[in-house]
């Protein structure tokens, strides 16, 4: 666009690129506390957004044009920007191998249209045309994901993505609009709009995290009672299974304990939760010289597996049992490992670190769940033979 410089542009440019860095400002902020890889991407998109607009306000400044050089690929570069933060928001970061090569590839068009045609406002016009478009796809796709959101910061979200690219498709002749200032300001207006809704966004999964955490302790709470209200290890193993299937929101969940933790030669089946009966029979004991069942013994940390993995190092059963994600950690005890502690879901998921920490914590408590009523057990029995030895 090539108005020029009046205090009317100014001003609008002066007050949306002061909001935009309150709200990066802000988004610095809460980095610390948001992990997810979605939000980078906005961030480094925001970051665009808010320098475009300090070249604006030095370009007004010094009396020259309100987009100069360099102004429209940046806006192109941050819409793209949001549009893989979307993706990633959505769940669909596997497409992100596609939207780079489509990326240089549009770049490479843009420039040509500049370049070999020797017509600067025609790749002026398509390069808006292509970040309008950016727009559009991003709140279409942000919009078809509702179900999978709680509250109001992806409605806003959504819906500011979509106003600011319906409203940004004739910006060509905005130039020539008596109405120009009045454009601008309301294209300005939806940019802030677009920021404010992922602040929202931001803090209403920060506070549905800490609901999940309050529910996930909750939940620790019934596990740790479940696990001493009986004195045999395969029914407190499954009451303990059948809480934290339910809290993880996971379809599958199993418990394998060595048969001699002296002499780990093969690992048991001893709780299901999900599993067919005929796993139950079929794959009731594991060799342990299986390379997951090695793998999983000798790490510290969570092994997650997909059915999808090609390295060979994945249980046979997920395939028959439908499992799409399986998590694996070892069971500890006092002389080493006693097990394995499974969960498994039956759509592809990503399990974040704060449940892979919830899962370790379960672990430890199953460790000690299985030692202390393995000891009421043998006192049990040693009674049993104490008394039949004197009757």
């Amino acid at each position: 666009m090539t108005f020029v410089s009046n205090p009317g542009f100014l001003a609008v440019a002066f007050m949306e690129g002061s909001a935009a860095f309150i709200l990066l400002v802000l988004y610095w902020v809460l980095v610390p506390g948001i992990a997810t890889r979605f939000f980078r991407y906005w961030l480094a998109g925001w970051t665009v957004y808010v320098a475009l607009e300090g070249l604006r306000i030095y370009s007004l400044w010094l009396g020259g044009p309100y987009d100069p050089r360099f102004v429209p690929a940046l806006s192109v570069l941050a819409a793209a920007l949001f549009l893989v933060s979307v993706l990633e928001c959505r769940g669909m970061s596997s497409s992100l191998k596609y939207v780079w090569p489509l990326g240089g590839i549009a770049a490479s068009v843009l420039l040509a249209l500049g370049s070999v045609t020797r017509t600067p406002h025609l790749q002026r016009d398509a390069e808006s045309l292509f970040e309008c478009l950016l727009y559009l796809s991003a709140g279409w796709l942000l919009w078809r994901s509702k179900v999978q959101y709680r509250g109001v910061g992806w409605k806003l979200l959504a819906g500011a993505l979509v106003l600011r690219g319906l409203h940004g498709l004739d910006r060509a002749d905005w130039a020539a609009h008596s109405l120009g200032l009045f454009r601008v300001s309301f294209q300005g207006l939806f940019g802030i709009m677009m920021g404010i809704a992922m602040a929202v966004l931001v803090l209403e999964a920060g506070r549905a995290r800490t609901e999940d955490l309050n529910e996930k302790l909750r939940r620790l709470a019934l596990i740790t009672a479940e696990a001493t209200q009986s004195f045999k290890v395969d029914d407190a193993l499954e009451g303990v299974l059948r809480h934290l299937v339910e809290s993880l929101a996971a379809s599958h969940g199993l418990v394998l304990l060595l048969d001699d933790p002296g002499r780990p030669e093969s690992v048991s089946v001893r709780a299901t939760v999900g599993f067919s009966d005929r796993f139950r029979k079929q794959a009731a004991r594991n060799s342990s010289s299986e390379p997951w069942v090695q793998e999983a013994l000798r790490r510290d940390t969570p092994l997650t597996s997909h059915r999808d993995d090609a390295d060979g190092a994945i249980p046979r059963w997920m395939e028959t049992e439908k499992i799409a994600t399986l998590v694996l950690i070892r069971i500890l005890g006092k002389e080493g490992p006693l097990g394995l502690l499974g969960i498994g879901s039956s759509t592809p998921r990503a399990f974040e670190s704060e449940e892979e920490h919830y899962l370790a914590n379960v672990a430890n408590l199953l460790g000690l769940t299985v030692q202390n009523v393995a000891l009421f057990e043998s006192a049990a029995a040693s009674r049993r033979q104490w008394l039949d030895t004197f009757d």
